[in-house]
């Protein structure tokens, strides 16, 4: 959840987007994203004395105050050590070497470049490092962590499906998962959806309860798109999954002017 008092330049955006729909973006109008740009790699990663180890998916917010408890006990170690990568419904949300962790960090630090390099260097060599105490309290006026189980995503696209004829992709799943959870009625929340569900088209049909999975991509976004749900499917992406079944398959050779010429013989045949 992200508090716009603490990141106007997220109040502008929400503005931007929102302003159709009239959504007040101020003080009494707090913001939930999934797989937020930042801190993709709270789960696990960020050691805490209620650890986060084991979680399946994780929604990065900041406060207000709700959250502080969980936030407190962060210490700042981003550790790596003993993480393997888990196959997920929301499989970017864990991505172990997180740029978009990179980048903020690099903000947070007032754009100090040698520090990046100081700490990605340690994590490519030592697989960890520390942050001091004051770049840890920094992040957390702005981010707080929580997580939901690959169950309650299911479950959560099942049940907005059910009530509103949405369809959720797995990562806003998660975030409304947590934003359920957390919100204290006091205000509106505003889940930011991440991606279209045709991405994850087999998870949200098992979300869905709908048999026979194993179809072909075009034959699992037609039968999604027969649920006549919001956001309607993408009519391009359709075509071109369709046609896409239809192309022959090649193994390229390991080399950079063979992939390159299989790339624009690709543009040349099917986009030009």
């Amino acid at each position: 959840m992200l508090h716009f008092n603490r990141c106007p330049h997220l109040k502008q955006i929400a503005q931007k987007c929102f302003s159709s729909i009239h959504v007040r973006t101020d003080k009494h109008v707090q913001l939930f994203l999934s797989r937020t740009f930042a801190l993709a790699e709270f789960r696990k990663s960020w050691r805490s004395t209620h650890s986060l180890v084991g979680d399946k998916n994780i929604i990065l917010m900041g406060p207000p105050g709700a959250g502080k408890t969980t936030v407190g006990r962060i210490i700042g170690h981003y550790d790596l050590r003993e993480r393997k990568l888990t196959r997920t419904f929301s499989p970017a949300i864990d991505i172990l070497k997180a740029s978009n962790l990179e980048r903020h960090l690099h903000l947070m630090a007032d754009k100090d470049g040698e520090l990046m390099t100081k700490l990605y260097n340690q994590l490519e060599e030592q697989r960890h490092f520390q942050i001091e105490k004051m770049l840890v309290e920094k992040l957390q006026q702005d981010f707080v962590a929580d997580w939901c189980s690959e169950g309650e995503c299911l479950s959560t696209i099942r049940s907005t499906y059910n009530t509103s004829g949405y369809i959720l992709d797995p990562h806003t799943a998660v975030a409304k998962v947590v934003a359920d959870r957390m919100q204290d009625k006091t205000c509106p929340v505003i889940v930011s959806s991440t991606a279209h569900y045709s991405k994850f088209a087999p998870a949200v049909m098992q979300a869905l309860k709908i048999k026979e999975i194993n179809h072909t991509s075009s034959s699992q976004l037609y039968l999604l798109s027969s649920y006549n749900a919001l956001p309607p499917p993408h009519e391009a992406l359709l075509e071109r999954t369709k046609q896409q079944e239809k192309m022959e398959y090649h193994v390229c050779a390991a080399d950079v002017n063979v992939l390159k010429s299989h790339v624009e013989k690709l543009i040349q045949n099917q986009f030009i």
